[in-house]
């Protein structure tokens, strides 16, 4: 549905009376940008250089988060326990979890430490710095112009607040870097001492309460699965209407925090014209489009760093063995100012470096420091200061080919597949990312130990050999950097029927795909994809085959935008149908405690529901805790997982096995259950209890688990008190068609630009994202706006 031409009008007067101009100063050199907002708060930012542009947007930011900010300048710099004390809790950038503030400052101090991060940037390309000091520069404008009595009151006063350094901004790029390697590893960072020295361990250490392995340590050692996800998907002129291509992408990121998308425009004419998103504290558009290109990310599951077992000298613990020769390791002292009952003191923690990087401790995956062994830990994005300039190339590349030779040029993009179209009908996969350079002979001559193999075929724990400089990550002198592997090893695609990706390897970037010469670094083949995966080829092969009830068998973006906001719940059509069987012979079930649970209200419910995680879908809530915990049943499935048949398969329940058919329903019974004791129907609309509040009023929004598989993701806290609060999932979502006339552009930021509760950006387009609704997007020179259900 488009808005009324009048409205129209209204909204663009608004974006033309929001308009300031500004003249910002960055190192001494005069900035200028203009800055204007439409509707929805998106940052419309023109200037005549790189620098003024990411002057405009570091301004724009703070108007619209300065708090967050700060919050995150708090982080970066080891300073919460000087402001807020050492044992507030602090959520992990890539966790689930939290961890102390005293852990926190730690790993900052110590891993994204100030000096090392200068001189990464000190080496960056000019582009890169200009962006970087452009964007201090807008960040410190805003605060000398609004003053510290009239900032978001949420930071109005407190000690922390204050102006933006470039020393801040390195840090901020290196920790966005390391995200999904070093960033995992928080405690074990700041918990590494050597043996003998444990009573001065700090308190989130579990060396010594946790010796025994732990599988789920293991798991997440390996490739930790950060809440961070995506689809993205790309179709070319094969399958689209109109000859063209199309482009979604669809991140799923945390709501809070840091890692919040934020939308704006960059135009310096002649230079960068660019529309999408960028992350708190990055100078440059990630995600987005230009007049003839677009493109997305997906987190990749390539591997990001290794573990490297030391041989420990006799008697000392500090000194190892490469090659024979002692190697002593490097000592880095930290101290953490920590505020205790109102007063000033300080922590100090020695921790430790080697030729393979620091030393760590995971005693639940078996990676212990002891007499005779320690870790080191090898991340491939420690050095990497090419992320800004490898996303400038990308939003100046005009085909997905001028994008490919951009991304192999830098190989700088630290950790997410790169899914682009353009405007010739061609659409790309690639995951041109930094990895160990280390193939399948690497590994089989420098596991140390059965043990270590054990690790790598049960958890995918890649430990080496670290008593030989052989074993360190190979040099080739045609990689973009020392230690990684060269682009011609990763895997590339470019095409004209289609691309995809959600989170898993590229194996499945499109089935009729023969990959050969890949690098083992780039994620596992012929395993079991995650359910999103499934739903997304399932849906493309419906289409393609004109099956999926819509017309016609070609995409268009509104068959997208309907196929993605539609919530199907993949896992419901995978196994409902044979646990519904089940109802005639089982109208309760027994307890492990002996209780009774009848299950009719269940099985109408579940009959009922339009398996759909819809806000007006009845008993979604239901099936999701029953999945829950079904999932996890052994012998689950039916039909088993073949390689050969990788979107089908697993399929079913395996009914017929005794075990997993009382296992199913006494899943059921809890979930039936849970919800009786709170008060919750089984038939209940999902969107009564997931909803977001603001001071006035609720949004039902709608979306799914991950484990349900379904495609509009959006991922809750735990039920409590009869509500699902989301915290992260569905983010920015675009929806770019290229055609021969031009470029249309539409989609959402789900959680709105701004977290100050006083501006008009606030959660303004959450009820819109709640109907399913998305917003013409604004495109590179043009400033109009459409709203289209």
């Amino acid at each position: 549905m488009k808005i009324s031409q009048p409205r129209l009008a209204a909204l663009v007067s608004l974006s033309l009376v929001l308009g300031t101009s500004c003249n910002a100063s960055a190192g001494g050199t005069e900035a200028p940008f203009s800055l204007s907002r439409n509707a929805q708060g998106v940052a419309l930012i023109h200037a005549s250089t790189l620098t003024g542009a990411a002057a405009g947007l570091g301004f724009a930011y703070a108007q619209d988060n300065f708090c967050l900010l700060q919050d995150y300048l708090m982080t970066v710099n080891g300073e919460r326990s000087r402001h807020l004390g050492p044992d507030a809790r602090v959520p992990m950038q890539i966790d689930r979890a939290s961890t102390v503030n005293l852990a926190s400052d730690i790993f900052y101090r110590f891993y994204v430490d100030g000096a090392r991060a200068d001189q990464l940037y000190a080496g960056a390309d000019q582009s890169t710095r200009e962006l970087i000091a452009g964007y201090v520069s807008g960040v410190n404008r805003y605060l000398s112009q609004t003053g510290v009595n009239a900032i978001d009151p949420a930071c109005r006063g407190k000690s922390w607040v204050r102006p933006m350094t470039t020393a801040d901004m390195h840090k901020i790029l290196l920790d966005k870097t390391v995200l999904a390697s070093g960033a995992n590893f928080i405690e074990a960072f700041a918990g590494a001492t050597p043996p003998g020295a444990g009573a001065l361990a700090p308190a989130f250490s579990k060396s010594a309460a946790q010796p025994e392995l732990d599988l789920e340590h293991l798991r997440r050692a390996s490739r930790p699965e950060l809440p961070l996800a995506s689809n993205a998907w790309a179709f070319g002129r094969d399958t689209t209407l109109g000859r063209g291509s199309l482009l979604v992408g669809n991140p799923h990121f945390p709501w809070t925090g840091s890692n919040r998308f934020y939308q704006a425009r960059m135009t310096v004419p002649g230079v960068l014209d660019v529309s999408g998103v960028a992350l708190g504290g990055v100078p440059i558009i990630q995600i987005g489009f230009n007049k003839r290109l677009s493109w997305t990310h997906t987190v990749s599951a390539a591997r990001r760093f290794t573990f490297f077992e030391l041989d420990l000298k006799p008697g000392d613990p500090l000194t190892y063995y490469v090659d024979g020769a002692e190697q002593r390791m490097e000592a880095v002292d930290v101290n953490v100012p920590v505020l205790v009952i109102g007063a000033l003191g300080n922590v100090n923690r020695r921790l430790y470096r080697t030729a393979f990087g620091p030393v760590l401790v995971i005693p639940g995956a078996g990676l212990s420091w002891s007499s005779a062994h320690a870790y080191a830990f090898g991340d491939v994005n420690i050095g990497n200061n090419r992320i800004v300039r490898s996303w400038l190339d990308i939003g100046r590349a005009s085909t997905v080919r001028q994008a490919r030779d951009a991304l192999a040029r830098n190989i700088g993009i630290p950790w997410v597949n790169t899914v682009a179209a353009d405007s010739t009908g061609e659409v790309m996969y690639a995951d041109l990312t930094p990895m160990p350079n280390v193939d399948q002979a690497h590994i089989a001559r420098c596991l140390p130990s059965p043990g270590a193999a054990a690790l790598l075929r049960v958890a995918d724990l890649l430990v080496l050999r670290g008593s030989s400089s052989d074993c360190a990550w190979k040099h080739d002198s045609s990689a973009a950097a020392p230690g990684i592997v060269p682009a011609a090893q990763l895997p590339v695609a470019i095409r004209t029927d289609y691309v995809a990706n959600s989170n898993d390897s590229y194996w499945l970037a499109n089935p009729a795909i023969a990959w050969s010469g890949i690098t083992p670094m780039a994620g596992p083949v012929g395993v079991p994809q995650r359910l999103r995966t499934r739903a997304t080829l399932t849906m493309i092969e419906r289409r393609l085959a004109g099956s999926d009830g819509l017309p016609g068998r070609q995409f268009s973006a509104a068959h997208l935008q309907k196929l993605l906001f539609n919530s199907d719940n993949f896992a419901a059509n995978m196994v409902l149908d044979d646990l519904l069987a089940l109802r005639g012979s089982y109208q309760a079930v027994t307890m492990p405690d002996g209780t009774e649970v009848a299950l009719g209200e269940a099985w109408d419910a579940l009959s009922r529901w339009d398996r759909r995680s819809a806000t007006s879908s009845r008993g979604a809530h239901l099936f999701r805790e029953f999945w829950r915990s079904a999932r996890l049943i052994p012998n689950l499935h039916r039909i088993a997982f073949t390689p050969r048949d990788p979107i089908h398969t697993p399929a079913g329940l395996n009914t017929d096995d005794v075990a997993v058919r009382s296992a199913l329903l006494q899943a059921l019974g809890r979930a039936l259950t849970m919800f009786r004791a709170a008060g919750v129907p089984p038939n209940a609309q999902l969107g009564a209890m997931q909803y977001m509040l603001s001071s006035t009023r609720k949004f039902a929004v709608p979306g799914g688990e991950e484990f349900e598989g379904v495609l509009n993701k959006l991922e809750s806290r735990p039920f409590t008190d009869g509500h699902y609060q989301p915290y992260f999932g569905v983010s920015y979502v675009q929806f770019i068609s290229h055609h021969p006339h031009g470029l249309s552009a539409e989609g959402i930021l789900s959680y709105s630009q701004s977290t100050d509760p006083r501006s008009p950006y606030y959660l303004n387009q959450l009820p819109a994202f709640s109907r399913g609704e998305v917003f013409r997007l604004p495109e590179p020179e043009q400033r109009g706006l459409w709203l289209h259900k």
